[in-house]
């Protein structure tokens, strides 16, 4: 199936409630942490859009959705980038050291 025939199916038929509660749970835990509500909202449409079309099952591997998920939290800014966060994890051992 190409692309634009799974986006055919993906705006045919009924409402699926399931990817559209996901989004939204996704959503508002971006928007509960803090992150821009414009960001909350493309989070929410990429995860109905992988949801409905079952990319969590079919295309996408374990890791692949781990490293998505990751770099979610990261480009919302709810953790700090990887360079910012190893800073911080030496201050905070600097202190602990004699």
């Amino acid at each position: 199936m190409s692309f634009f025939e799974e986006l055919d199916d993906l705006l045919r038929g009924p409402l699926d409630l399931v990817p559209l509660i996901n989004g939204a749970v996704y959503s508002w835990g971006f928007w509960l942490f803090g992150a821009p509500v414009w960001k909350c909202f493309v989070v929410s449409v990429l995860v109905f859009a992988a949801s409905k079309l079952h990319y969590g099952r079919r295309v996408l591997s374990r890791l692949g959705v781990l490293v998505m998920i990751a770099a979610m939290f990261m480009w919302a800014e709810v953790i700090p980038a990887p360079g910012e966060l190893m800073q911080r994890a030496r201050a905070v051992m600097a202190e602990f050291q004699p």
